[in-house]
């Protein structure tokens, strides 16, 4: 059976509420096209590996209520957390 890789997907109207939430994180550069870039390219060696993409969209928002329902400053960890938990549901 495929492993799956999970690849993160902001949308690009909501990326500098991200960036100005989890400042000076090298997971998220302060551009969006820098960000996309790096995903893409992790997205297309998971495939060249074999891999199962499976792209996930976070909202700033819902990140936003995930770290208050959950009592956590916002972070990359954080950010990494929801991406799993909304891969549950």
């Amino acid at each position: 059976m495929a492993r799956t890789h999970v690849s993160l997907r902001i949308l690009p109207e909501e990326y500098d509420s991200f960036v100005r939430s989890i400042p000076n994180d090298p997971h998220l550069p302060a551009t969006y096209d820098q960000w996309l870039e790096r995903c893409l390219e992790e997205s297309a060696n998971a495939a060249a590996n074999g891999q199962i993409v499976e792209e996930v969209v976070i909202h700033y928002e819902n990140l936003v209520k995930f770290g208050r329902d959950t009592g956590q400053q916002l972070s990359y960890d954080l950010l990494l957390a929801h991406v799993v938990i909304a891969i549950k549901y």
